[in-house]
């Protein structure tokens, strides 16, 4: 079953008291246990600062997409009755979005929410159909009205409708006995509905081993000077905290100067500000109390064990949680000796009276002084702490939901397909005082709602039914399938039958389908088709001049992730174009199937025909989208659940009767050309000319191009004598005709797929037909087969048969393998739902490549990943490049990405772009300004359940800012800023991981979310590259020069860090020493290197020995890198160094400085240096040369290297690998 967990207990003001840990920790223990059920949990758009928290909590438990997020206009709070309208709003949301997650059962951890803030919690609203649990933990304000609604009329009215949904809920989950008995009594209605199931308490309460400089920061911080008696929970009246400061003054003074008497947890300003007055009254000095304010759980674990006493004066406890947490931690605890907290602590000694000042003073007063008792205390309540378990909790509750009548989840048309318009017609009235800002925020939050729902939908295409049913072969199909999918929706997704004309767009067909299902109301209308990402349109009906004319529209569909796949019955128009009536078949139909090649599919009816579009589009070099896939699937052939037409005529029993008389031979098709009515009849003319006695029955309505038959049918002196022509008979009389015929003739010249074959053999009627390859596909050796269109060949064919059936010796039809419409259904369903339907999206952030190439490193990366992951993209995702500028929000990078793919079926439209959960986005290409522009939006990605990743290429702006502008170390921590605020950093080399992870360490002081560094290593298959623009050829000079003396090469952008005047230095000592050798830079212009350039440009040596090759494409490098003797790599930080692989790969020495990322990626394969004057590298480099020239020079060809394809998959795994899940106990 499915599972769904209203989780707002956590968001609210809650989350800072017992029931906010309670629903964390149960809902956390469900998905513990949960076995095969699913678990889902809901959360409030309106608490954005718990959601990321919330999702860290269930990282090891839950697959992301699991937690989905609800939006509601704001504020709701019912404190404020001008919020009134927007709660009711936010009611109808909540509900209406959590009925599109399909739960078989909704838990809400925490009704009693929404009052003091932005919470909605109603129950049998909107949807007053799924079955609904609810925590029940006390009901302490309906029990106590002069304390709580008397001072608050309008807290009595918001508490008395949360009492009305609490009515109307299928179970209620008492946390104790006495809650339970409570609810019993005070609500007789929920008498039946109650089961108690207990609670426990977080394993992270327990005793701890606290250091003493530990302990004394935490007291410190707090103003805890003393040994000191803890209390910790809410301040509101039943909580008895006057009583205790009474109690606590009445203490000994000798007992009290000793102790301090601590409120910890969260309390309002107020309150706190009337206890310290009251115990000033009593005569407490301001020492002696102290309130913590808010504190973690980590501190409170520690508070609990360092407590001399933990008191709990609650005079009503649905269950008492506090005295529970500090009992497993060790505490010597206290507490009062009524409802529920006796069944929680109990230990009789350990109870007081609430409402008795001395009581409670005494209690306290001799645990303080009685050691032994406090001792007798602590182990007591260790081993009263074991007794409550969060899994036998979670498995208590679990079986409540087992025990609800199964029903099933997919929902039949019409509920499913109303609930949109119930939605907006509950909104609609709400809206008649609102401004128009306020309905568009509400529409924004319609709409996220959906896209945030597990529901689909499957548009089913039924254009030429929905205008007439013409009773043909392929409306039986469309109308058998329709049925079904109606009947049977795939898992998460609602069925949608839609129509078009050739000049309207698409509606949804909802008058057609009423009818279509017998139903009997009026009420709906055909409104305008809408869709979203994850949606499936499927072309079920054939109506080519109808789908023609909206081709431009499917391709919006596909590219805003819709998947469009069509079903093909055959490529005969193509392949028999004179057997057809309309002379521009054939053009018609190959348009027709060139645009379904550019969606994502095609399904056809059988092997035969998916292999015959095959060839075609093969053949005729038809462009298809990179995602198009073609499948088959067989029809189903049971008439009986095909939604027959019935009824028969009045001769109907006289014909049957007729027929049984003698050899009965049966055709079943439309009277045309293709399907050789004419040969048959022709066979059995010369039949009965030789006085063979047989039937021939054509069941089929008259089709085209035969005109000359049909007369000749008409006016044949055999006609209802042993020849019959019944023509658009019902599926009930078909079947009788079926049971009355000796054997099925099948003489179609070709066939998409052949059902009367089946329909034949699922009455035991034999089968003569043609030898075609549909017919072998779905008959083998179950029938008879003939070849040749002369009558004769078909005539010596029957007599043949014949005589075989005289013999019982014809082919038997009784092995032949058929499916009935629903299997034909269910394999339909999982085709469309196949490899080709992918609901998430990878988002990969191009910004700057999107806009410039650049040719940098960088945007090499950048190009050659996204290329692999066009190409190959993550098992279930869609992989979408997006851009963004620092004022614009991110859209779609359609035309880059239609480039990308060398393809045309990309439009140019620049979409916003939409997200969901379980989308991944991914930063690859580098553009800090847009990004930390950005920061909030990847916030919103974050808590809608999309993970955010960016890829790091390295620190050096960080670590080494004196190679870069002035501002560009502020600008690139900023920058980092937004990266760790992300769900992880994929670094490109171990050793950049590992300067990232300590650059966090140093800067990132805390975060509430969990921060991961990983590494992965850049490709480098440069043979394979193809360059973004024509290649520049390089002058055959140049190569020349460099082939006549060693040639060290140096690729890299001209920039400070890059060393390029320590190298260029060095070889100005080299040429002065008259060494014959050549240096080759090759890179852009950087920055702060005018100087650099202006010397290259004015080098006597320049294009003699000196070369600087700006901007060249790939191809361009790879004839350089062919000429070049060696690389050099002298920068002083990298985050990889790209040209080492490049070089290995050439099997290009390598000369590099002595740097760990180096070391990393090359081993012990180069010739490492790691001087920093000219003088110390040009004694390296003519060291290296006596070593080249011998031959003994490190060789780069062991270094292991990988191929972009390599280097993209290594990522993606890292970013789109499910998370392991933990359901252990």
């Amino acid at each position: 079953m499915r599972i769904v967990i209203d989780l707002q207990g956590a968001q609210t003001e809650s989350r800072f008291r017992g029931i906010g840990r309670y629903t964390l920790a149960f809902a956390k223990a469900v998905a513990r246990n949960r076995g095969q059920h699913e678990v889902l949990i809901a959360l409030n758009g309106l608490f954005p600062d718990t959601i990321e928290f919330i999702r860290d909590e269930f990282a090891s438990l839950l697959p992301r997409e699991n937690i989905r997020v609800w939006r509601a206009p704001g504020p709701i709070c019912q404190e404020n009755p001008n919020n009134e309208t927007r709660a009711k709003a936010a009611e109808f949301l909540r509900e209406a979005f959590l009925q599109t997650l399909q739960p078989d059962v909704i838990h809400v951890c925490s009704l009693f929410e929404g009052f003091i803030d932005d919470a909605a919690t109603s129950i049998g609203h909107f949807d007053t159909k799924t079955p609904i649990s609810v925590i029940l933990y006390d009901l302490i304000p309906f029990l106590n009205p002069d304390q709580y609604f008397v001072p608050n009329p309008q807290y009595e009215k918001y508490y008395k409708r949360k009492i009305e949904d609490l009515k109307r809920a299928s179970f209620c989950f008492a946390i104790s006995n006495f809650s339970r008995q409570e609810g019993t009594t005070a609500l007789p209605e929920i008498k039946n509905k109650i089961v108690t199931i207990s609670t426990a308490i977080d394993e992270h309460f327990e005793p701890k081993s606290i250091t003493e400089d530990t302990a004394k920061k935490l007291q410190t911080k707090l103003n805890i000077s003393q040994p000191f008696v803890l209390y910790s929970g809410g301040a509101d009246q039943r909580k008895n905290l006057d009583r205790l400061i009474e109690a606590y003054a009445n203490l000994p003074t000798k007992i009290r100067v000793k102790h301090q008497l601590v409120f910890a947890g969260r309390m309002p300003e107020n309150e706190v500000l009337r206890l310290k007055n009251l115990a000033n009254k009593f005569g407490l000095h301001q020492n002696e109390l102290v309130f913590t304010g808010h504190v973690s759980d980590k501190e409170l674990i520690q508070l609990y064990n360092l407590c001399t006493l933990f008191v709990f004066p609650s005079w009503h406890e649905g269950f008492g949680l506090p005295a529970l947490e500090a009992m497993a931690c060790g505490a010597p605890v206290i507490g009062s000796n009524t409802t529920s907290l006796p069944e929680v602590i109990g230990f009789e000694d350990a109870l007081f009276d609430p409402f008795n000042v001395t009581s409670i003073a005494n209690k306290i007063n001799s645990a303080l002084q009685n050691e032994n008792f406090r001792a007798q205390l602590r182990n007591h309540g260790l081993t009263r702490s074991t007794k409550f378990s969060w899994d036998t909790t979670a498995q208590t509750a679990i079986s409540a939901w087992e025990k609800i009548p199964y029903v099933k989840r997919q929902q039949q048309w019409p509920a499913s397909t109303l609930n949109y318009d119930k939605l907006i017609g509950a909104l609609a009235p709400l809206q008649k005082a609102t401004t128009v800002p306020e309905q568009l925020h509400l529409s924004e939050c319609v709409a996220r709602n959906q896209s945030s729902g597990l529901e689909r939908q499957i548009l089913l295409d039924v254009s030429e039914l929905c205008a007439r049913d013409s009773a043909t072969g392929v409306q039986r199909v469309v109308r058998s399938y329709l049925k079904y999918l109606l009947e049977s929706p795939p898992e998460g997704f609602r069925i949608e039958p839609v129509y078009a004309t050739q000049t309207s767009p698409y509606k949804y067909a909802r008058t057609f389908t009423v009818k279509f299902l017998g139903l009997k109301s009026t009420d709906y209308v055909d409104t305008s088709m809408t869709w979203q990402r994850g949606d499936i349109f499927f072309g079920l009906d054939m109506q080519h001049h109808v789908q023609l004319a909206h081709a431009e529209f499917y391709q919006q569909l596909v590219s805003e992730g819709v998947t469009l796949k069509f079903l093909i019955h055959d490529l005969l128009p193509i392949q028999y174009p004179e057997l057809f009536k309309d002379s521009s078949v054939k053009t018609t139909h190959e348009s027709w199937l060139s645009m379904i090649a550019k969606t994502n599919g095609a399904i056809c009816v059988s092997r035969a025909t998916a292999n015959a579009l095959q060839n075609w589009l093969t053949t005729n070099s038809i462009q298809s989208s990179p995602a198009f896939q073609i499948d088959w699937v067989h029809n189903g052939s049971d008439i009986d659940n095909s939604k027959p037409s019935l009824g028969l005529p009045n001769d109907a029993t006289k014909v049957l009767e007729t027929l049984k008389e003698k050899p009965t031979f049966i055709c079943v098709s439309t009277i045309e050309p293709r399907k050789r009515q004419e040969q048959i009849l022709d066979a059995c003319d010369s039949l009965w000319n030789t006085n063979l006695d047989i039937n021939l029955v054509l069941v089929g309505q008259q089709g085209w191009n035969v005109e000359k038959l049909a007369n000749r049918l008409r006016n044949h002196p055999e006609l209802g004598k042993r020849l019959f022509w019944l023509n658009g008979i019902s599926d009930e009389y078909l079947t009788e005709v079926y049971k009355s015929a000796t054997c099925l003739i099948a003489a179609s010249v070709d066939e998409g797929f052949g059902l009367s074959l089946i329909e034949a053999a699922q009455q035991n009627v034999p089968i003569i037909a043609r030898d075609i390859a549909v017919f072998h596909e779905i008959a083998g050796d179950s029938a008879y087969y003939f070849r040749g269109d002369s009558p004769q060949d078909l005539a010596s064919a029957l007599k043949n048969w014949l005589a075989l059936h005289r013999k019982a010796q014809h082919p038997k039809p009784n092995h032949m393998l058929w499916s009935t419409w629903k299997e034909s259904t269910e394999t339909l369903k999982r085709k469309l739902l196949g490899a080709g339907y992918r609901p998430r999206q990878l988002l990969v952030d191009v910004s700057e490549l999107a806009q410039r190439d650049a040719k940098t490193g960088i945007q090499r990366v950048t190009r050659k990943i996204l290329e692999e992951w066009l190409r190959n993209p993550p098992e279930g995702y869609q992989v979408e490049p997006i851009y963004a500028t620092t004022t614009t929000s991110y859209r779609y990078a359609r035309q880059f990405k239609g480039q990308a793919l060398r393809s045309t079926t990309y439009d140019s439209a620049a979409e916003l772009i939409d997200f969901a959960p379980g989308d991944v986005f991914v930063g690859l290409d580098l553009q800090p300004a847009v990004q930390v522009s950005q920061r909030s939006f990847y916030q919103s990605l974050r808590h809608q359940g999309v993970k955010t990743y960016f890829v790091v290429y390295d620190l050096l702006c960080v670590l080494m800012p004196e190679h870069f502008p002035n501002g560009s170390k502020e600008r690139f921590e900023q920058w980092l800023d937004v990266v760790t605020d992300s769900d992880g950093a994929m670094c490109i080399s171990a050793s950049v991981a590992k300067e990232l992870t300590t650059w966090v360490e140093k800067n990132i002081k805390h975060t509430n979310r969990s921060f991961t560094v990983e590494h992965f290593h850049l490709g480098a298959d440069i043979n394979d590259i193809k360059a973004a623009t024509p290649a520049n050829e390089i002058d055959a000079k140049i190569l020349h020069q460099m082939r006549s003396n060693p040639s060290i090469t140096m690729v890299a952008t001209l920039e400070p860090r890059k060393a390029h005047r320590q190298v260029l230095d060095a070889f100005d000592l080299l040429w002065e020493s008259d060494t014959k050798i050549n240096l080759i830079f090759v890179g852009k212009k950087g920055w702060m290197v005018d100087d650099l350039v202006a010397r290259i440009k004015q080098h006597p040596k320049l294009n003699k020995h000196l070369f600087w090759l700006e901007g060249i494409d790939d191809q361009s490098l790879e004839e350089i890198y062919g000429s070049s003797s060696g690389l050099i790599i002298a920068s002083y930080g990298e985050g990889f160094g790209l040209p080492l692989i490049e070089a290995a790969q050439k099997k290009l020495p390598i000369i590099a400085r002595d740097i760990p990322v180096f070391r990393e990626i090359a081993g012990e394969h180069a010739f490492y240096f790691q001087t920093n004057d000219a003088m110390g590298l040009a004694s390296t480099i003519q060291n290296w040369l006596k070593l080249y020239k011998a031959g003994d020079h490190p060789k780069s060809d062991p270094i292991h290297w990988l191929t972009w394809n390599d280097s993209a998959d290594w990522l993606k795994q890292a970013i789109c690998a499910s998370p392991r899940t933990d359901t252990s106990h």
